[in-house]
């Protein structure tokens, strides 16, 4: 039938010599198709089948934890002729295990075999179910003698075709020879029944010697026989013993081959069960090579989990390095601020240094300018009346030359422009004129003070010498670390990349080992398809010594290929366990590393508080410019440390907000004395007593934070 059928097998009830365990399966194999259901067998088996024939067989199978019980073979012609509809039949399953007795009769029919009611419904491919009108419930009994020649393909099959058709040939030999045998008995019998007596005695030895049990003669004398008669039946007789002899012989012979054969099915099996033992060592051992695989892959994937933990860390050290970074480039910007103030400082020297020269000499080249500017507007007046000229000259000659008025109207737009940039030269050096005059009074005010900021500045570059050299090397040991550590991380990255690639040449040879292992299943169905073709031949006795050496032959081959299969597993088990101690010492290099990087986090975290320890500068105290007492004073908390906690708040010259209460200051003998009520005592005296008992005041209440441009000091937590 062309076109896709809908084949629909279920299994209605199973007959047993045996409880049926919970672990029997049923298996349908049709075509390339294999379904499998578990007991109770509630699921039916649908196959989908594309250009199904009558010469198409259903294998259905009984297995109990993965060994096979019984089978049978349906043929679909046989059961339904025109592929449409549905049948409901008893099938008895053959065990392969069951008695074939070759010299008696083939194996029948018995109570204790397996019984399996199967129904079954084909559909074509419009899903048109068409219904057989009598549904006929028979029995197909399949046996080793009626197997069916469909299914070339199947080496099962074939071997059971070739198996009944080496029986039949066999009992049909062995009619034979009995036919032939009870007609000569036949014939004996009836010749010496009516034989004379005297003759009769001449060839009881023979008769005896054939197991003929002839008539007992009573005395009585029969009708004479002529010497002829009696020369042609003694040569008969004579030929007829040969002829049993031969029979005799050629019963030996087939004995001695019968023995040859069982011999060598017997063989056979031994070979078959040496074949399935060795195979089912091999799926072990595959099966064990796919746990190891699998425990390789998972401690892969431990490993790839790791690595990216790793690499997770690694990205967060990064981030921290980045930090760092930037933090060490705020801090190299605020040198290059400081820098730049320094040279801004210096060049305000410098330029301080040419004003004074400069205004000395500015007031000589003011009347000169003025005298200047007086002769430049003469020179622009007679410059202008000139260019009238020109423009009045220019229009009288346009007709003529007009390529000379563009390039003198670019001229002109030119000298425009020059003549606007001196009127703006002008008036930018009388606006640069008043500036000066300006400036020199405010640079008198400022020398004061920058005589004063000079000290300071000058205490401020030994401190940013200082830490810029110790910020210096701590960067240097910062980046040969993280050097280090990057470098280390490189390696990490292609011992990685190492490891995966060797793992997935591993997986790619172990598929091709399976894939070997599967073509080496293919080739021993074929050597047992040759075996069995061999052991047919056997029953020629010209080829009986060529099938033992190729017997051999291939059994050395097989041992071989096993040898081989061995071998190159033992290799494989080796490389694996020489990959897995280099995945442990793998992990144990990533364990250090990971030791090494926390080692180095720790020593980041305390280079971190070292740089933060030298951001934070020390607070100073700005004195109000031109009081003395104020400058005492500064100079005073200047040089203790203690004070940082407090807040000072300057109200008036000598009066003072001194954390919480109000002071009086006064100079007496370049001695600053504070008066706190009506007790006086020096600023030193004051401050050691009253410091600590104001912190202890601040540790109870809420700080109170105020804000101004002079004398506050004010703490930045």
């Amino acid at each position: 039938m062309e076109g896709l059928s809908k084949i629909e097998v279920t299994v209605n009830e199973v007959y047993s010599p045996k409880e049926l365990s919970s672990s029997l399966i049923c298996k349908v194999f049709l075509k390339d198709q294999v379904k499998s259901v578990q007991h109770p067998f509630n699921s039916p088996f649908i196959f989908d089948i594309l250009n199904l024939t009558q010469d198409d067989i259903l294998i259905v199978s009984l297995e109990d934890s993965s060994q096979e019980l019984a089978f049978a073979e349906i043929r679909i012609g046989d059961i339904l002729s025109d592929l449409r509809g549905s049948i409901m039949q008893w099938v008895k399953l053959i065990s392969r295990k069951s008695p074939s007795n070759r010299f008696h009769q083939l194996y029948e029919e018995s109570e204790q075999s397996y019984r399996i009611q199967v129904q079954i419904s084909i559909r074509n491919s419009s899903g048109v179910q068409a219904s057989t009108s009598n549904q006929q419930k028979s029995t197909t009994r399949l046996d080793l003698n009626t197997s069916p020649e469909g299914n070339q393909g199947c080496p099962r099959c074939m071997y059971l075709v070739r198996l009944a058709e080496s029986q039949t040939y066999e009992l049909l030999a062995l009619e034979e020879s009995k036919s032939t045998y009870s007609d000569i008995k036949q014939l004996l019998k009836d010749y010496y029944a009516n034989e004379q007596p005297s003759y009769s005695r001449l060839l009881y030895s023979n008769a005896e010697e054939l197991g003929i049990d002839l008539p007992m003669q009573m005395g009585q004398k029969g009708p004479q026989v002529s010497k002829q008669e009696a020369e042609h039946l003694r040569e008969v007789i004579l030929g007829l013993n040969e002829k049993l002899k031969g029979l005799q012989i050629m019963q030996d012979e087939v004995q001695q081959i019968r023995k040859q054969l069982h011999d060598s099915q017997v063989n056979r099996l031994i070979l078959q069960e040496s074949v399935r033992k060795a195979t089912c060592e091999l799926e072990e051992k595959c099966k064990q090579q796919s746990d190891k695989h699998s425990q390789s892959i998972e401690e892969r994937a431990k490993a790839m989990q790791n690595l990216l933990d790793q690499q997770h860390l690694y990205n967060q050290k990064c981030l921290e390095q980045d930090e760092l970074n930037s933090s060490l480039a705020t801090l190299n910007a605020s040198l290059k601020e400081l820098k730049a103030e320094e040279f801004n400082y210096l060049t305000m020297k410098e330029h301080i240094s040419r004003l004074e020269t400069e205004l000395k000499v500015s007031e000589n080249k003011r009347d000169e300018l003025r005298s200047e500017y007086r002769n430049s507007i003469q020179q622009f007046e007679n410059q202008k009346k000139k260019q009238i000229e020109n423009i009045n000259r220019l229009n009288e000659e346009k007709a003529q030359l007009l390529k000379d008025i563009k390039n003198l109207q670019s001229q002109l737009f030119d000298q425009k422009n020059v003549n606007e940039e001196l009127t703006k030269v002008n008036l930018d050096l009388e606006s640069t004129i008043k500036e000066l005059e300006g400036e020199i009074k405010v640079l008198e005010d400022e020398t004061t003070e920058i005589s004063e900021a000079r000290n300071i500045a000058e205490k401020k570059e030994n401190k940013c010498i200082f830490l810029q050299t110790e910020i210096h090397k701590t960067a240097k040991t910062f980046e040969e670390e993280l050097a280090d550590i990057s470098r280390i991380n490189q390696n990490l990255l292609k011992e990685k990349s190492d490891v995966v690639n060797t793992l997935n040449e591993l997986e790619n040879i172990l598929e091709n080992k399976t894939e070997e292992i599967q073509d080496l299943t293919h080739t021993n169905f074929n050597l047992m398809n040759k075996t069995i073709n061999l052991e047919l031949q056997l029953c020629s006795q010209h080829d009986q010594e060529n099938i033992r050496q190729a017997l051999e032959h291939q059994l050395n081959m097989n041992e071989n290929i096993k040898s081989i299969l061995l071998q190159e597993l033992n290799q494989l088990t080796e490389y694996l366990e020489k990959q897995t101690s280099e995945c442990l010492a793998l992990s144990r290099t990533v364990e250090s590393c990971k030791r090494m990087v926390d080692e180095k986090c720790i020593e980041k975290e305390n280079m971190q508080k070292i740089v933060g320890d030298l951001r934070q500068t020390r607070p100073l105290y700005v004195t109000v410019k031109g009081d003395l007492i104020d400058e005492k004073f500064g100079s005073v908390l200047n040089e203790r440390k203690d004070w940082y906690d407090l807040m000072i708040y300057r109200k008036n010259s000598g009066v003072y907000n001194i954390g919480s209460k109000e002071v009086g200051m006064s100079l007496n003998d370049n001695q600053l004395m504070v008066r706190l009520g009506k007790g006086i005592m020096t600023i030193e005296e004051f401050l050691n007593t009253y410091i600590p008992l104001e912190k202890n005041k601040k540790q109870f209440s809420t700080p109170v934070v105020m804000r101004q441009q002079i004398a506050i000091h004010e703490i930045s937590q």
